[in-house]
């Protein structure tokens, strides 16, 4: 289980890429996300808005080094109740086109340490 000191590290860490305006932590801003098309409700330690394929990477080799989980919520999943997260969640850009298809680059920052 991670501790918010933890979360405050990968925080700082993210900001060194991610603008920190993309980076939510406000208590109400992150209830706000803390659903989807479901009942279920988790509340999110931080909510990132990415903008593209190299953003996704990094956040997945951050939240791996720090051991802190992580979930992706995108468009047209059919995945109720399954992109909610106490942890870290990355929202997607809202059109395809914003994130090309790279398996490549993503099969190497989701490979086993």
């Amino acid at each position: 289980m991670s501790h918010k000191r933890d979360y405050e590290l990968l925080k700082q860490q993210l900001a060194t890429r991610i603008d920190s305006q993309r980076i939510i932590t406000g208590e109400a801003e992150r209830l706000a996300y803390g659903t989807d098309a479901s009942f279920y409700r988790l509340i999110p330690q931080i909510v990132l808005r990415l903008k593209d394929l190299d953003e996704v990477i990094f956040t997945i080799q951050c939240c791996r080094e720090h051991g802190i989980p992580f979930t992706f919520r995108a468009a047209g999943t059919s995945l109720s109740g399954q992109a909610v997260s106490d942890s870290v969640l990355s929202l997607s850009p809202t059109t395809g086109e914003d994130i090309p298809s790279s398996r490549k680059a993503l099969e190497s920052a989701c490979s086993p340490v």
